[in-house]
């Protein structure tokens, strides 16, 4: 068979204007690979952090609250409510453990008092959780008022009328913290007695409670005292009596503040 030879280019010369074309390509290309050279090389990663770092502070500033007088009125009366609904939480749940261990005594069944005191337990375990959202609560109301404080469209009348109010419900939801500890602390001395008391009288084997000093006394069927009841309920009622007061004293708070407003406008 014969051998095909491979074809070679063959390079047609079309004049001069063709070549001077081709020279100017050639000068396009060599200047295109000059700057490609020179130019640094891109970083997408860089400019999405750069790009990042510019919005950040336009977020931020959009979770900025600002204030007048209307918004700031509103959010402090919000506060206070929030505020005396965890101790209106703490002042229910003293009830509902007055009533749960009167009854307890009532039964004279000291046999069912050991069973139902884990229940007793987290009830007044409720207590202190409510009593410690109590206190978080007012503490979230002052951060708002001393960012009240800085805003400049309040003027000087206007947020010294809301730290005044702020100040006279701060004082009074202290005092009834103190009162709600006081009856907490008669809760848990009451239960802490009683499951000592059955605790030594079941090591014993004795049908019949011996005497607790410290605690004032304990009743032969191992129930609670009738001594650490009357204590129990005296300080109940001195919260629940302050408890009352200081919603009265929050609804003429929110009087002043719609008197102030109307007189010297918004």
């Amino acid at each position: 068979m014969a051998t095909r030879c491979p074809q070679q280019p063959v390079f047609v010369s079309r004049g001069p204007a063709h070549i001077g074309f081709l020279l100017v390509l050639a000068v396009a290309a060599a200047s295109l690979a000059e700057a490609a050279a020179a130019a640094p090389p891109r970083r997408p990663q860089l400019a999405l952090r750069a790009a990042v770092v510019v919005y950040r502070p336009k977020v931020a500033s959009l979770l900025k609250k600002r204030w007048n007088w209307q918004s700031a009125a509103d959010e402090t009366k919000t506060e206070w409510a929030i505020v005396l609904r965890r101790y209106t939480e703490v002042d229910m749940e003293l009830a509902s453990l007055v009533f749960s261990i009167s009854n307890l005594m009532a039964s004279g069944d000291g046999d069912d008092a050991t069973g139902r005191l884990p229940a007793l337990r987290r009830k007044a375990g409720k207590i202190s959780v409510h009593l410690r959202d109590a206190v978080q609560a007012s503490k979230v109301s002052d951060d708002t008022l001393h960012d009240m404080d800085k805003e400049k469209r309040l003027t000087t009348e206007q947020r010294q009328s809301l730290e005044r109010e702020h100040t006279l419900q701060k004082q009074q939801t202290l005092e009834l913290a103190t009162l709600g500890q006081a009856a907490w602390h008669a809760a848990d001395a009451l239960l802490t007695s009683f499951s000592q008391q059955r605790a030594g009288q079941n090591s014993t084997q004795l049908a019949v409670g011996t005497t607790n000093s410290s605690s004032g006394g304990s009743s032969s069927t191992g129930l609670p005292t009738e001594a650490g009841l009357t204590a129990l309920r005296a300080a109940v009622k001195a919260y629940q009596e302050r408890r009352e007061g200081c919603e009265q004293r929050a609804r003429s708070a929110v009087l002043r503040l719609a008197a102030f407003a109307s007189h010297v406008g918004h």
